[in-house]
């Protein structure tokens, strides 16, 4: 009974090294926060992605980190997790790296009862500035590639519209007597609708 214990004790600890291992040298940022939104842990791949060294932000608020246009919806969210033991909730956030700028986040998190009875909200966060960058980058080339084919089509219908002046032109110049101001004001009309032509 004695050596079946220390075996699933080792057991324990073995798997326990295993998970943490995992959460060390993973990407994503693992965070526990307490039910007052202070951060109880962070993992250490907030180093890497945040620039922050984990020790420094055990007890600080997380929402004063949260983008200001990002700060009610994740308060709601939190909020209503706290409420809830065991709820899964996700929500896209940005949050302050530690040279000022903003990263943008995939979160996910659960709230857990502890055993006093508390609360704690476990949190997943993937980094994803990177894609929604490409995202938009994407976005902006199609817009600019549509732009691009309404003009090309706007062009063609206008060429076809002044093809059809010209031709009148040329043919009231054939009927109005030279040098007369009707002429003159036809010879105008051409050379704008020929400048009007190769713009298109």
């Amino acid at each position: 009974e004695m050596a079946e214990r220390q075996r699933a004790e080792q057991e324990v600890t073995k798997t326990a090294r295993h998970f943490q291992s995992l959460i060390e040298s993973g990407l994503d940022i693992i965070t526990v926060l307490n039910s007052d939104g202070s951060i109880r842990y962070e993992s250490p791949s907030v180093k890497r992605v945040l620039g922050y060294g984990p020790e420094e932000l055990i007890g600080l608020s997380a929402f004063d980190y949260i983008h200001p246009s990002d700060s009610a919806a994740t308060r709601e969210v939190f909020t209503t997790a706290v409420k809830e033991p065991g709820r899964h909730d996700s929500i896209e956030l940005r949050f302050r790296h530690k040279d000022g700028s903003w990263r943008s986040f995939e979160t996910v998190g659960k709230s857990l009862l502890t055993d006093d009875g508390g609360v704690i909200v476990i949190v997943n966060s993937r980094d994803i500035t990177d894609r929604k960058r490409m995202e938009e980058d994407l976005i902006r080339a199609q817009k600019l590639e549509s732009l691009g084919i309404l003009a090309g089509g706007i062009a063609h219908d206008f060429n076809n519209l002044l093809v059809s002046i010209l031709g009148n032109i040329s043919l009231a110049l054939l009927d109005a007597v030279p040098a007369s101001e009707t002429h003159r004001q036809l010879q105008t009309a051409e050379k704008a609708s020929l400048r009007a032509q190769s713009l298109t």
